[in-house]
């Protein structure tokens, strides 16, 4: 499963937090329910409204705010079957990270350098070169994570700048670390961190995004 042409887009959501704010696109599911939620502060968004979410369900995080109470968050919780959709404002002790959050950028590995000694980096995810930051990594928080997590897992990873095509970059492991990654790919989704056209979708709208700003 080559996914090289994976991408993801990072949505910047201007309006004020709003219970009712639906995602258009796939995202990562990146917290764990930890303390169960007053259901003063659940809003359904569709389905039955009686499986309400439960400590150990996976959700996605939007934006935070500040309250009288603390900093909040609001997350999107889905049954597995996709069936119900809860949104809820949550304070911070209420969840936990699913996935790791930092990406450790000392460690990853010269992908030129790896390319001229006649071995090529195998490319899962590709972005445009011109909307990276500054340290290379496509502007997508979902992916940074995704990242961070298969480095917690042992994965060598790289960020490979305009490998095959001017105007793009991929995030790439080793050839011989390709099944420990699709491995660990497998693991996220089966898991429910992870939807399984996660990565795809994400390309396609990083580099719409970009076409679109030109």
């Amino acid at each position: 499963m080559n996914r090289s042409d994976g991408v993801g887009v990072f949505e910047v959501v201007s309006r004020p937090p709003s219970l009712g704010y639906v995602r258009r696109y796939v995202r990562m599911n990146n917290v764990r329910l930890i303390k169960e939620i007053p259901k003063k502060r659940l809003s359904l968004v569709s389905g039955d409204p009686t499986r309400f979410p439960v400590i150990g369900d996976l959700g996605e995080s939007d934006h935070c705010y500040s309250t009288q109470g603390g900093p909040m968050v609001l997350v999107l919780f889905r049954t597995a079957d996709g069936a119900t959709e809860w949104e809820a404002e949550a304070y911070w002790n209420e969840l936990e990270a699913s996935i790791a959050t930092e990406v450790d950028m000392d460690a990853l590995f010269d992908a030129n350098a790896l390319y001229q000694s006649g071995n090529s980096p195998w490319t899962f995810f590709a972005y445009p070169t011109k909307v990276a930051r500054k340290n290379g990594l496509p502007p997508d928080g979902d992916i940074e994570m995704l990242i961070a997590e298969l480095q917690k897992r042992g994965l060598p990873l790289t960020i490979w700048v305009n490998a095959r095509d001017e105007g793009t970059s991929y995030i790439a492991c080793r050839v011989h670390d390709r099944s420990r990654l699709e491995q660990a790919i497998a693991d996220l989704e089966d898991s429910g961190v992870l939807e399984e056209s996660f990565l795809t979708d994400r390309s396609t709208q990083l580099f719409a995004w970009a076409g679109s700003s030109t």
